[in-house]
């Protein structure tokens, strides 16, 4: 077996990435973050849950939110202050909304920047923990 070797532009693909998840990011009212479900087809019609942001294991807020801040640490055009923007704006956000000990819950709603009461959110070890790497790590 000979098998035939296919080189990929890991900077092509991850400044792809990292431009789509900065299309994804949703500021309403002041509150911005990463909507915890997004609708694969193209659509007017949102999920129930469109507005949910969360921190852990699934939503990844702070973790996307610090991808989206080393990016605008590599990139010094409008395109990186757009994501520095972003990113902490998420951080923020994200402060604002869950700012009790222990958390109430590990997501919020980007409507009313209030703390979504959901089984899903609820303040699970495993949720802040994975999350909270990111920041803890920052720090």
């Amino acid at each position: 077996m000979d098998p035939q070797t296919s080189y990929a532009d890991a900077e092509q693909m991850r400044r792809l990435l990292i431009d789509q998840l900065s299309s994804q990011i949703k500021t309403i009212d002041g509150h911005t973050g990463i909507p915890f479900v997004m609708s694969t087809q193209d659509t007017a019609l949102h999920q129930w849950n469109w507005t949910m942001t969360a921190m852990g294991f699934i939503g990844k807020n702070f973790e996307g939110a610090d991808l989206l801040l080393r990016e605008a640490g590599r990139d010094k055009t409008e395109r990186g202050q757009k994501m520095h923007k972003q990113g902490s704006e998420i951080i923020m956000s994200m402060i604002k909304a869950l700012n009790t000990i222990p958390l109430q819950t590990t997501g919020y709603d980007l409507v009313t920047g209030k703390p979504w009461d959901h089984e899903w959110l609820t303040p699970w070890l495993r949720n802040a923990t994975e999350d909270m790497r990111t920041p803890a790590q920052a720090y």
